[in-house]
């Protein structure tokens, strides 16, 4: 790669990451209290951190009471509960129907809330997120206890906006691996990470999932790194990022089996080095384990059960046999429907989904990635040489996004087996791996048609956007602001006032009503000229990037 084009890469990257943050920022600002997914309970386990100081522990720790109080003042997502007793739930719809002198009182009720960080005054109601290891909670403590003496909703968007910080460490990872790849396909893959609309209604919310999305990029980067020159201390270092995310959330636990067949593929083709791979292997695990094991060691002795999943503790005595059962009575045609969806788009706890036809984007969008990545396969089957190491940017995503399925499936069979419903993780569970994912998809349009990569690229990138474009101004700010209510199908919204209406300065109004008081309407206003700007910018970047043909591998980093 010449000088002028690693200028122009690092311009591209550059403008990546502003555009993660800034629109982040709009749906930070835009998302009511409370819709995130598990919001409300993330928060509450913040708080149970800064003001105990020790772990929640299922069944003896309580959400704050002025937290559960908190939900009798704001509209409700169609999942959360209403938490205060005496008070009705509101819908969007019903708390914009109020009279606004009711609407004022609510606020000002609402502002009086604390959380102090220097009390805990539990409710009634159970913490269930105890469920979850406690380093991002522990990375916002301190930031709680900053904000002491301002308000629950002040606190509330701090740590959104510390959630997509840790979020954007990300891009460091995808920047690193960028680098080794010396190839115009790095850019592809490089904006194909921060496209993806629900990423962003995922990370904007107090919530785990925010550092997981860091922390899989960085044990990928690792992997990766590993597979181009394997050596104890690259080993150490995807070790300790496995660790890392094994105090994350559990789904990291799927992360152990994918690097072990990583390194097992690695091994197969390079006979001479089985055995130190071998004893990289070891250190590796036992590095992760270290860090993160001990959790894991908690929970068996807490609830006589390593993972700590919710339906383990609720149904402790489902056995093996129901499980085994499960797996010929789970629908996975309709699982495997739902996940795909609510990967593509979905709006959060009240599960708003867009219009159908919309989704046929994603469906054309992953087709021809697949058909790229098949005349790769065919192509590199006629080959010799050592596949796994030629492809390991593919062989590592293959790993991490393969287990993620499984464990995904087990976690599907489980919630079946214990309460006979179809819980489980949704699809935007699979933004954790938005790197590995994000590198396959970039991999697959690039072969599907090289003649025409640069063509497909820039489609797909009109076209995802276009998608967050509509998804935000015709799905979302309606239903918020109560100017449109779920269709009865179940796909998009129905709207009950104009939609042109979403274009007025009142609604922007509307949208910030509940957030902190300096979070106005023309905060938002000037957040969204500058995502049009930097999304110009970008585009005219990448449409500028000569696009990638050959089939060479990324560079031995």
């Amino acid at each position: 790669m010449t000088e002028k084009n690693g200028t122009a890469l690092r311009s591209l990257l550059a403008l990546v990451w502003l555009l993660l943050v800034v629109r982040a920022l709009i749906y930070i600002a835009a998302t009511p209290l409370w819709e995130g997914f598990d919001e409300l309970f993330h928060f509450a386990y913040i708080h149970s951190l800064a003001s105990t100081g020790s772990l929640p522990v299922w069944g003896e720790t309580f959400i704050d009471a002025e937290i559960a109080t908190s939900t009798a003042y704001v509209p409700l997502a169609g999942l959360m509960p209403q938490l205060a007793p005496g008070f009705k739930k509101l819908s969007y719809r019903d708390y914009w129907e109020m009279e606004e002198a009711q609407r004022d009182s609510f606020r000002e009720q609402l502002d009086r809330l604390q959380a102090s960080a220097s009390r805990l005054v539990q409710s009634s109601v159970p913490l269930y997120q105890t469920q979850h290891p406690p380093l991002y909670y522990a990375l916002c403590v301190p930031l709680y206890k900053a904000m002491e003496g301002r308000s629950l909703v002040d606190k509330v968007f701090a740590v959104r906006i510390l959630s997509i910080i840790l979020a954007s460490a990300a891009l460091i990872a995808v920047a690193l691996m960028v680098k080794d790849m010396q190839s115009p396909l790095g850019a592809t893959f490089a904006v194909s990470t921060v496209l993806w609309p629900c990423l962003y209604i995922d990370i904007s919310r107090v919530g785990n999932d925010s550092l997981g999305v860091a922390v899989f990029s960085f044990v990928f980067l690792a992997m990766v790194r590993y597979g181009a020159r394997p050596t104890v201390g690259r080993a150490i270092t995807v070790g300790i990022f496995l660790g890392l995310g094994l105090l994350t959330k559990a789904y990291f636990l799927t992360a152990i089996p994918a690097i072990a067949l990583f390194i097992l593929l690695l091994a197969l083709e390079d006979k001479p080095m089985r055995v130190r791979m071998l004893r990289d292997a070891c250190a590796l695990f036992a590095c992760a384990g270290v860090i993160g094991g001990w959790w894991y060691l908690r929970n068996y002795r807490l609830y006589g059960t390593f993972s700590g999943l919710q339906e383990s503790l609720y149904f402790p005595s489902v056995g093996l046999a129901e499980r085994v059962s499960a797996v010929l009575e789970v629908p996975w045609v309709l699982v495997s429907k739902h996940l795909f969806v609510t990967f593509c788009w979905i709006n959060g706890w009240s599960f708003l989904l867009l219009s159908k036809p919309v989704y046929l984007v994603f469906v054309v969008l992953f087709v021809l990635a697949g058909i790229g990545l098949a005349r790769m396969v065919i192509s590199g089957a006629r080959r010799k040489g050592d596949l796994v190491r030629q492809n390991r940017l593919l062989a590592a995503a293959g790993c991490l996004v393969l287990l993620f399925v499984i464990g995904v499936a087990y976690h599907k069979i489980n919630a079946y087996g214990t309460v006979r419903f179809m819980g489980g993780p949704g699809g935007w569970y699979f933004y954790a791996i938005v790197a590995p994912i994000s590198s396959i998809v970039a991999l697959g349009l690039s072969k599907a048609w090289p003649k025409f990569a640069r063509g497909i690229m820039l489609t797909m990138f009109v076209a995802l956007v276009m998608v967050e474009v509509y998804g935000f101004l015709m799905v979302l700010v309606p239903y918020y602001t109560g100017m449109a209510v779920p269709a009865s199908s179940g796909w998009g919204v129905t709207f009950v006032e104009g939609p042109m209406q979403v274009f007025s300065k009142e609604t922007a109004a509307h949208l910030t009503v509940n957030a902190p008081r300096f979070l106005q309407s023309n905060v938002l206003l000037c957040l969204a000229v500058v995502y049009c700007g930097v999304l110009i910018a970008l585009f005219r970047s990448v449409l500028l990037m000569k696009a990638d043909v050959s089939p060479s591998a990324p560079s031995q980093a």
